[in-house]
């Protein structure tokens, strides 16, 4: 028997779920080692992309053939998401895997043919990349299994779909005993005995598909028996989609936690309900994301009619009332908000007409023109409207002034021109200084006139002359003879356009210039669609739009700000933690009352022992404590006493020296020794003295000598008056009288201080400084013994004190000891209560510790319920807040949608559209054979040409006659059924020049 796994689809992406991937590789590889196949076959699809993969690709692609192949022998072939099908020469997304992975236990069978892993047994490979080399199985004898990833006729998607075309039939399984498909991703089989089967894909890959997701396990004994089953894989996070009750609430469903979630609405739901049933989902299922589809966009049961699109007057606020209703139907809305909605609809319509200046559904007529000197014309120049009938044509040479006259009629009416110059300097003939034009219009009874006037005047600017025109208008009722005049000719202009209509909504409904006839033909579609709106009088939905959008950008900004946050959850949150404080402080609260119990218990129990102890008379003594004090005291008298009597030796001994050395000191006499000594630091400074004399007196004889003994040696005669009075001579002999008494002073000074080397000589210096050095020392030994005598003296006397102070203790003690051997059984008593109180004061203190620690706790836990539930008030108030805001919110913007372009305009230009469509073609019916029509496909409005027995083609690709007649009809058409201002004057001007016959 061979039992072989199946899988298939895998999609390994570039970075996307790479976590959630492993996770499910994990179970799946656990999965195929309990089951053990012989061989895993993998029917392509392992990558999700083909052309440009990430290296995060590769690394967890190369583990999973690698785990693969770890539980059995792999064999791999090659799907659409795994190559190029339309480019052969480029590489796919598994072959360089393979080849690096050099793994002998992986096959990767790339080509079409067979492979024989073992005899008796034959997978053939019919490959989307080889579909030319296509075989039938060529042992017939053996177990043939073909490969093969692709859809097959009559396979079906999840979402139920079932494919009627196929890329092949199942015939091409005939000659092969089974057949492991890849490709589709629902598990299923395309035969009755079970012998070709999609494997469907390894994982969930969207919200599209099914949660049964894994592989396929065949059990094949041989080639008519067999057993086969798919076995799931978990998703951690699988694709779960919901459909929400009609009324946007959820359903009771079971949802995974953790998943990815999808809601459905089944119809049409404000966005307001949408996202509180997003906040809802996430509170109640904590999903890892929530998207939502709103299905009920996709379409709409709103049968479209056009019976009362042209009897409808748009600007009546009951057929708009109507027509809000109307499309807000299938948003299954509360009446307030629909109410609301109307509301906004009555305020902006009120604010986008106040200023109106155009009166609708007026039908006007020219009566009359009269002009001078405009353009290239003279004076005296008048149409008489009133005498034409049916179809006129104004015939002339170019340049003579057929569009002239149109221009002419528009300047009169609407101060402008088809040719969009805007200085009316030009309009007057410039031969002329000064023009004129009057027209009577008659508007249902009554007959209005213009009349304008032009002069040019000279302009100086900057030096140069440059012409301008002033402008000069007249507008009454001739009826009435009444002035229709404003205060300015700008408020007289716009008191014409509320008569006649705009020079716009006239060039829409009542002319078709040379430049511009073919202008709509020619637009886009949204082009096409703003002057279809006009024409439908649709721009005031525009206006109430724009007025609304430009409202409510405040609110949107505030409402975005707060639906960034999930209220929701986060009150749930709050919720739930203030119901775990609340607990806390529950239990918390019960524990302090007991500790409380406890403590007051064990208070009372304290002071009943205090009173019983105060009632006891016996004195309370700790005689264990008593025997030790006396020990303690005995032994310290005992040093103290010894320590007197060391220290009482001790003195003794220090006064003996001190009075020894006292006799000692009294030998020597320190004052005669001082005197001495006084005396010889005398001698000695005289010597020192007479030295420093005698030193000098021998300093001065030596100069004299010198002086002396130069003059010997200098020759001079001793009789020359003039030698002898010579300076040096004279000085010489100075010094010859000075040496003698120098001399005699010398040997006197030297008498002296041989004398004081004498006295100096008897009296020692140094044996009497050693004496009075003697003395000193002497002197401070005894002064050393005195001191210590009387520290000894004071430390006798303390200690003294001290044993006074231990007698007197020792007697306490010892009384004390008497009194517990006369009462020691009561005292013994009295010890075991002391025991027992402090015992229960400790135990008070630790339970009062306890019950402090407890009330701080049941503090901060009151703390934090009252910071909860700030947070929570405030977040209901915000949740409030956003509630009241997108419900104002909702109303603005379902307002808005009624209003905008694709809202209600785009459903009245849809039911207009038969309507015109209808009108086109009676305008047609007796002109040409081909017929012209709008169509509206994909919000896009085309407009398409249909001649007999072809297909319609866009207009825009017909021939200029077609596209001319065309527009004709059209605008005739669209005149039909506005409700713009407009003329029974219809001008052509220069209308057939397409038209060759």
């Amino acid at each position: 028997m061979y039992k072989i796994a199946h899988l298939g689809d895998t999609h390994i992406r570039n970075l996307k779920f790479h976590r959630e991937y492993r996770l499910i590789f994990k179970d799946l590889y656990k999965e195929l080692k309990k089951h053990n196949p012989d061989y895993i076959v993998h029917c392509g699809d392992i990558a999700h992309t083909k052309t440009q993969l990430s290296p995060e690709y590769f690394q967890l692609a190369s583990e999973f053939l690698s785990e693969l192949s770890k539980i059995a022998p792999l064999v791999v072939i090659l799907g659409n998401h795994d190559g190029n099908l339309k480019n052969e020469n480029r590489e796919d997304a598994i072959s360089p895997i393979i080849r690096a992975l050099n793994n002998p236990r992986i096959t990767l069978l790339k080509d079409s043919g067979e492979y024989t892993p073992e005899k008796g047994l034959t997978f053939n490979v019919l490959s989307v990349f080889d579909r030319a080399n296509w075989i039938k199985p060529s042992t017939p004898s053996d177990i043939n299994i073909a490969l093969y990833h692709g859809s097959i006729t009559g396979c079906m998607t999840d979402t139920g779909w079932s494919m009627t075309h196929g890329e092949d039939e199942a015939t091409i399984f005939a000659d092969h005993d089974y057949a492991l498909l890849g490709d589709i991703h629902k598990p299923q089989f395309l035969d009755t005995e079970r012998r070709v089967g999609y494997c469907g894909s390894t994982i969930q890959q969207n919200f599209g598909e099914g949660p049964n997701k894994g592989f396929m396990l065949w059990e094949i004994k041989n080639k008519n028996s067999h057993k086969v089953r798919h076995i799931g894989i978990k998703h951690p996070r699988p694709f779960v989609t919901v459909t929400l009750n009609v009324d946007g609430t959820l359903p009771e469903q079971h949802v995974p936690r953790g998943c990815r979630l999808r809601l459905i609405t089944p119809k049409n739901l404000p966005i307001s309900k949408l996202r509180k049933a997003t906040d809802m989902a996430r509170v109640k299922w904590r999903p890892y994301s929530v998207a939502f589809l709103n299905r009920g966009m996709a379409g709409s049961s709103e049968e479209e009619t056009t019976s009362s699109v042209l009897t409808d007057n748009l600007r009546d606020l009951r057929v708009q009332e109507k027509y809000i209703r109307e499309y807000l139907a299938d948003y299954n809305l509360e009446d307030d908000i629909v109410q609301e909605v109307i509301a906004h609809n009555a305020n902006y319509n009120r604010l986008a007409t106040e200023n109106e200046e155009v009166s609708r559904n007026v039908v006007w007529r020219v009566k009359n023109i009269e002009w001078d000197n405009l353009f290239n014309y003279g004076e005296d120049n008048s149409i008489n409207f009133e005498k034409l009938r049916g179809l006129v044509g104004i015939f002339g040479k170019n340049y003579s002034g057929k569009s002239s006259i149109v221009d002419s009629i528009l300047f009169s009416m609407f101060n402008s021109t088809s040719k969009g110059e805007r200085k009316n300097v030009h309009i007057i003939n410039q031969n002329k200084d000064s023009s004129r034009a009057k027209i009577q219009v008659e508007v249902g009874n009554e007959t209005l006139q213009i009349c304008r006037n032009l002069n040019k005047y000279e302009k100086k600017v900057k030096g140069k002359v440059t012409y301008e025109a002033k402008t000069d208008l007249d507008f009454y009722n001739q009826n009435t003879d009444e002035s229709l005049n404003g205060t300015t000719r700008n408020e007289t202009d716009a008191n014409i356009r509320k008569k006649l209509g705009t020079l716009d909504d006239f060039f829409l409904t009542s002319m078709a210039s040379q430049l511009d006839s073919l202008a709509f033909v020619k637009e886009g579609s949204t082009k096409r669609k703003e002057i279809l709106a006009k024409f439908l009088d649709l721009e005031l939905f525009d206006k109430k739009f724009k007025l609304a959008k430009k409202d409510a950008a405040e609110m949107r900004g505030v409402l975005k700000r707060l639906q960034g946050r999930h209220w929701s959850e986060e009150i749930q949150t709050n919720k739930e933690i203030l119901e775990e404080v609340a607990e806390q402080i529950e239990l918390k609260s019960e524990k302090c009352e007991i500790i409380n119990g406890v403590l007051e218990r064990r208070r009372e129990e304290l002071s009943e022992l205090n009173n019983q102890i105060s009632s006891m008379p016996t004195e309370i003594i700790d005689i264990n404590q008593v025997t030790n004090s006396i020990e303690e005291l005995e032994n310290k008298k005992v040093k103290l006493v010894e320590s007197q009597v060391s220290n009482s030796d001790l003195k003794i001994e220090k006064e003996e020296l001190a009075k020894e050395l006292a006799i000692e000191l009294s030998n020597i006499q320190i004052d005669k020794l001082r005197k001495i000594q006084s005396r010889l630091f005398e001698l000695q400074g005289e010597k020192r003295k007479k030295e420093s004399e005698h030193k000098l007196v021998l300093s001065k004889i030596k100069n004299l000598e010198k002086k002396v003994e130069m003059l010997e040696n200098h020759e001079h005669d001793p009789n020359c008056q003039y030698c002898t009075n010579n300076k040096f001579v004279k000085d010489a002999k100075k010094a010859m009288d000075k040496i003698p008494q120098l001399r005699e002073q010398a040997e006197e000074l030297d008498e002296i201080i041989k004398g004081l080397d004498e006295k100096l000589a008897i009296m020692d210096l140094s044996d009497i400084e050693k004496q009075i050095a003697n003395f000193d020392k002497i002197s401070k030994r005894i002064e050393k013994c005195n001191t210590e005598a009387k520290n000894l003296l004071h430390k006798i006397e303390k200690d003294f004190l001290v044993v006074e102070k231990i007698e007197s203790s020792l007697q306490d003690l010892n009384r004390k000891q008497s009194v517990y051997e006369e009462n020691k059984e009561t005292i013994e008593n009295l010890e075991s209560l002391i025991g027992e109180r402090k015992a229960l004061e400790t135990m008070i203190k630790n339970k009062q510790k306890e019950l402090n620690d407890c009330k701080e706790k049941l503090q901060h836990l009151y703390i934090e319920q009252g910071s909860v539930n700030t947070t929570l008030n405030t977040l209901q108030e915000s949740s409030k807040e956003l509630e009241k805001l997108e419900k104002q919110w909702t109303a603005y913007d379902l307002f808005m949608q009624c209003m905008h372009p694709n809202g209600i305009p785009y459903k009245v230009i849809k039911h207009s559209l038969p309507v015109v469509n209808e009108e086109i073609a009676k305008v047609l019916a007796n002109i040409v054979e081909f017929e012209v029509f709008f169509d509206n496909q994909d919000n896009k409005l085309n407009i398409f040409i249909k001649h007999p027995n072809y297909d319609p083609r866009p207009l825009s690709m017909g021939s200029g006659a077609e596209k001319t007649i065309a527009a004709m009809a059209i605008r005739l058409a669209l005149i039909s059924i506005t409700n713009l201002p407009k003329s029974e004057l219809f001008i052509l001007d220069e209308p057939a020049t397409a038209l060759d016959q």
